[in-house]
């Protein structure tokens, strides 16, 4: 019998990971539509990497977008040895492809096996 199960890491993974993908494939491949001036710490140094250092980001994203492309499918793999249903599958290996490694500890924690506390 399949599972559903899903549990989504904390807001700061998101926030994190996903911004951090986002911005550094802005930087690398779109410089020209960031706003650095309004960007007020950090600004000046991505306008420095994005106008100097731009094949570096594009390399880093490609090699960050290839590591994900794996983390996503170990965690389809990961969630169909713990026999979750179909749904549940989909969920995993989609976050997992956005998140990463905090996608996978959550699920690794998960023991289908342990019968749930009332």
């Amino acid at each position: 019998m399949s599972k559903d199960y899903f549990e989504v890491p904390h807001i700061g993974w998101w926030l994190l990971i996903f911004g951090g993908l986002l911005l550094n494939w802005l930087v690398g491949y779109k410089s020209d539509v960031i706003p650095y001036d309004y960007i007020l710490v950090v600004g000046p140094g991505l306008k420095y990497l994005g106008d100097n250092h731009s094949q570096l980001l594009q390399r880093i994203f490609i090699v960050a977008l290839i590591i994900h492309v794996f983390e996503g499918a170990y965690g389809y793999t990961l969630a169909k040895r713990k026999k979750l249903s179909s749904t549940s599958i989909l969920k995993w290996s989609l976050q997992s492809f956005v998140l990463g490694f905090p996608s996978l500890m959550v699920l690794r924690r998960y023991d289908p096996d342990c019968k749930a506390k009332k």
